[in-house]
């Protein structure tokens, strides 16, 4: 079953909007994840999940590490509070900051 996965409902129990969320699988070695990230593009920032909502992720079986938990690694929040394991914010960091600067590149560089 190649298009096989797993959905997992994550709920925001706070009042403020979750502008990324990552579920992810890890060891010591490894690691896979799956990022929802409405900061992505910071000329049009997207709510992710509202406050007190709900958003179903879904991860591929074969994206998983076999006997590792999956869970929600990292939150970042409309309000710029996070929470989360360091290395997974550390990382849905990293992917904004080169996105940001691909999108800077194909644009003829940052804004003036």
């Amino acid at each position: 079953m190649p298009d096989a996965a797993v959905g997992v409902e994550i709920r925001n129990n706070s009042d403020v909007a979750v502008m990324a969320v990552e579920i992810s699988t890890r060891d010591n070695a490894d690691s896979a994840a799956v990022t929802k990230d409405g900061l992505d593009d910071p000329d049009n920032p997207q709510v992710i999940i509202e406050p007190r909502g709900t958003i179903i992720m879904k991860m591929g079986l074969g994206e998983m590490l076999p006997g590792v938990p999956l869970v929600v690694s990292g939150a970042t929040f409309a309000d710029g509070g996070e929470e989360g394991e360091e290395w997974s914010l550390r990382a849905m960091r990293a992917v904004r900051t080169r996105r940001k600067a691909q999108r800077e590149a194909q644009r003829g560089g940052p804004p003036k």
